[in-house]
């Protein structure tokens, strides 16, 4: 099976195939987790393209938003193929064929799943330099957190008022904060 009969969803019928309808059945799954981790990969790429912009001229709120969702959207595939592939595995290999699709479906998982592991970290840690920037500039040292009604509002002015702008990258740290925190 290639990428190209991956992409065409191509694959022969069970009637001009000769295959029985459990080895149909098992085509099917191990194609659908060929795809869903060809999807995995695509997304990982797309997830370091983005977070290579972070910290840079061309960091944004909007930025920060896509490599949150593309992240959490690609978290959930990867839990789906996972609960998917443990399923497959499951089942009684018989065939020396699909014991091996299997191990492969495994392998190339568990790569793609180090990478996004990998891609995660680097955002991570970008995170952390704008939090603590943002923390720098506003006097407070790792670790503090920003209280309503302190004298040093992490941004702002020092009479708390805050802009547009202002209240929304504030808002950013705080949810990238908790995001990491929970993650």
């Amino acid at each position: 099976m290639s990428f190209n009969d991956l992409e065409r969803g191509t694959y022969a019928s069970a009637e001009n195939s000769g295959l029985s309808a459990d080895d149909m059945a098992h085509k099917r799954a191990v194609q659908t987790l060929s795809r869903q981790v060809f999807q995995i990969n695509a997304s990982v790429a797309n997830i370091r393209q983005l977070v290579a912009q972070l910290n840079t001229t061309r960091d944004t709120d909007r930025l920060r938003t896509d490599i949150h969702t593309k992240t959490e959207q690609t978290r959930d595939l990867v839990k789906r193929t996972t609960a998917e592939l443990k399923v497959l595995s499951s089942k009684q290999q018989s065939a020396r064929g699909r014991k091996m699709e299997v191990q492969k479906l495994t392998a190339d998982l568990r790569k793609v799943v180090e990478q996004f592991q990998g891609v995660q970290r680097v955002a991570a840690e970008a995170t952390r330099v704008f939090v603590d920037r943002a923390r720098h500039a506003g006097g407070l040292q790792r670790g503090e957190v920003d209280e309503p009604g302190e004298t040093s509002p992490l941004l702002g002015s020092e009479d708390g008022s805050h802009s547009g702008f202002q209240q929304q990258q504030r808002r950013a740290v705080e949810l990238t904060v908790l995001d990491n925190d929970v993650a």
